[in-house]
């Protein structure tokens, strides 16, 4: 920090960017929204996904659904509903 403070002064420190996110790991949007099966656990979404061609382990279909707040069946569940109540 020093040495970049004495060679360009304070827009020198100004430049110091956080690394990019790695978006190689990251799911496709079109699994990351798909919740058509909430009493289903993870593995079988898992499973399920994989039959349609999309590669998810089913710790990635956990930390989506921890990533949405759907981690808990009950919640999973209540989705649809509030959906529905919203839209009509």
């Amino acid at each position: 920090m020093k040495k970049r403070y004495e060679e360009g002064g304070i827009e020198a420190l100004k430049e110091i960017s956080r690394r990019k996110p790695n978006l190689r790991n990251r799911v496709p949007e079109d699994a990351e929204k798909a919740c058509e099966y909430p009493t289903f656990g993870q593995v079988r979404v898992a499973a399920k996904l994989a039959s349609r061609g999309m590669t998810i382990s089913p710790a990635g279909v956990r930390c989506v659904w921890e990533r949405h707040e759907f981690e808990a069946a009950k919640k999973r569940l209540a989705t649809p509903e509030e959906k529905v109540a919203k839209e009509g």
